[in-house]
């Protein structure tokens, strides 16, 4: 469903063809329950990639809520990045939460050397971290998250494998 930023589509066919998944577009909420549908034969379960969303624009919440409504049986997790501020974080688990998110994804944990706010928002939403990512090759530079990793982050203002 990320169809609007430039290079997003080129980006999931990529994404589909490393992991050997096939790929349906969906470019309006309306054209979501088809592509579930032509889905649903050979999978066991659907992977969506949301357009990003603004969580202090009304209509850009409810064009997520759309999308995601199209799921009743999903399970979201919100992908955060450790260069945003606390605030903000918290503002786009707050625009989320009807959504009932169940773990945290963290990006671009090479990008700073300050992971309080990443630390304060799992803590503070008791949601499980569940992958790390670091750098623009996604895929190769994702890993499955350990609080010790982070902790020690805290500490030494680096993140380290």
């Amino acid at each position: 469903a990320d169809t609007v930023r430039i290079g997003a589509l080129a980006e999931t066919r990529t994404y589909a063809e490393t992991i050997g998944v096939p790929l349906k577009l969906a470019y309006t909420p309306n054209d979501v329950p088809s592509a579930i549908e032509a889905l649903r034969p050979e999978v066991d379960f659907i992977l969506v990639d949301t357009p990003a969303y603004n969580p202090r624009n009304e209509s850009s919440v409810m064009e997520l809520a759309a999308i995601l409504a199209a799921f009743p049986r999903r399970s979201t997790w919100l992908v955060i990045s450790a260069t945003a501020k606390e605030a903000d974080l918290q503002n786009s688990l707050a625009a989320v939460s009807p959504f009932k998110p169940r773990a945290l994804v963290v990006s671009k944990l090479d990008e700073t050397n300050n992971f309080s706010s990443v630390y304060n928002l799992a803590w503070r939403s008791q949601l499980p971290l569940v992958y790390y990512s670091f750098g623009s090759r996604v895929l190769n530079e994702m890993t499955p998250a350990r609080t010790d990793l982070l902790v020690h982050a805290l500490f030494t203002e680096r993140f380290d494998l």
